[in-house]
């Protein structure tokens, strides 16, 4: 009884200390989080009690079993002694054989365990590399830029500068199409919380959701190879407007089964209208795997393009994409050689990081 508390126990002590490690990790991880994460505010990060209470009734069980055996050994040696001393040799080699059964059982039930495990685990391996991330990842590669606040005071000194460097990049060899994106893919996508979607003529949907975003240049959707279903895709002229594309489910949860082309919506009575130009297949906004990515909007890269805020120059290259980052650099630095790069990202290896 003693070995059997003991064990039960340790395991129990060693869940709860598991589960205070877990709470003060995901603390650590919220607190760190940056403010403008809207994510972290729309969802409710913490330990899931069911998955503790799992964890109790695991561990109850690992110390039960942990405990039992050494508990019931020593048991039978003390009923038994007498007999034992009788029949040595007899009682000596079944007891262990019946110990050397147990033991082969659990490890040939742990091996299906794993085995199973390891099936499960390359069967969602295998689905998520052909998940289709709604764009053309292979060709890409990104340049992402956090403009100084100092040199670029103004909006129009920024969009100055994104404007001279896209138009530079253009003239690179090995440059099939270039555009200029702020939080849209191939990058993680931006999100808004809103409280609900208001359809112009029909009746308001009251359903908070996390609405991914990104904000492009013209030419963006021909370089990443996100498909336009309908309407028409963003483009120069269409710099300060209300115009924006929105992906297919969107379009079909304002707007059922009619166009929603020349149609508006908004999130709220407060907030202008945003005329819908054209729709667009769904893509990856944050991961192979979010829930979130059905819902999307593209709005223009405005004039206004915010301070401390992260723009990439997106290349489609004809050539190794890969090997055009000197050449970005460059082009970068001709027109200001003070500018330092963000990070680069290829789209091959965002693609590998969502998997």
């Amino acid at each position: 009884r003693q070995v059997l508390m003991e064990s039960l126990v340790l395991s129990l002590a060693g869940g709860f200390f598991g589960v205070v490690i877990a709470q003060l990790l995901v603390a650590s991880i919220t607190h760190a989080a940056p403010e403008n994460l809207v994510r972290v505010d729309a969802i409710q990060i913490g330990v899931d009690w069911r998955a503790l209470g799992a964890a109790l009734v695991l561990s109850t069980v690992v110390g039960l079993l942990a405990g039992a055996l050494p508990a019931w050994t020593a048991v039978r040696r003390s009923s038994a002694a007498a007999m034992k001393r009788q029949q040595r040799g007899v009682s000596s080699t079944r007891g262990r054989r019946r110990v050397q059964s147990l033991l082969i059982v659990a490890e040939a039930a742990l091996c299906m365990v794993l085995l199973v495990g390891a099936g499960l685990l390359l069967n969602s391996f295998d689905r998520l590399t052909s998940v289709d991330p709604g764009f053309d990842p292979d060709p890409l590669v990104s340049m992402v830029m956090l403009l100084d606040e100092d040199r670029y005071a103004t909006p129009e000194a920024r969009l100055g500068f994104l404007e001279q460097l896209r138009d530079r990049t253009r003239r690179l060899p090995g440059v099939e199409s270039v555009a200029l994106g702020g939080d849209a893919a191939p990058q993680p996508g931006g999100t808004m919380l809103v409280d609900g979607l208001e359809p112009d003529g029909g009746e308001r949907i009251e359903e908070g959701t996390v609405l991914p975003y990104g904000r492009v240049s013209g030419g963006y959707f021909a370089t990443t190879g996100v498909e336009i279903l309908e309407g028409r895709a963003l483009n120069d002229d269409d710099y300060d407007t209300p115009n924006v594309v929105v992906s297919e489910p969107l379009a079909r949860r304002l707007f059922g089964e009619t166009s929603a082309v020349g149609r508006r919506f908004r999130s709220d009575a407060e907030n202008d209208w945003w005329t819908i130009v054209g729709v667009a297949g769904a893509t990856a906004a944050f991961s192979l795997r979010s829930e979130e990515d059905d819902f999307q909007m593209y709005l223009p890269l405005k004039g206004d393009v915010a301070p401390r805020s992260h723009t990439a120059i997106i290349v489609r290259a004809s050539t190794d994409p890969a090997m055009l980052r000197g050449e970005l650099e460059r082009a970068m630095w001709a027109i200001d050689p003070a500018q330092p790069v963000s990070r680069f990202e290829l789209g091959s290896e965002t693609m590998a990081e969502w998997v």
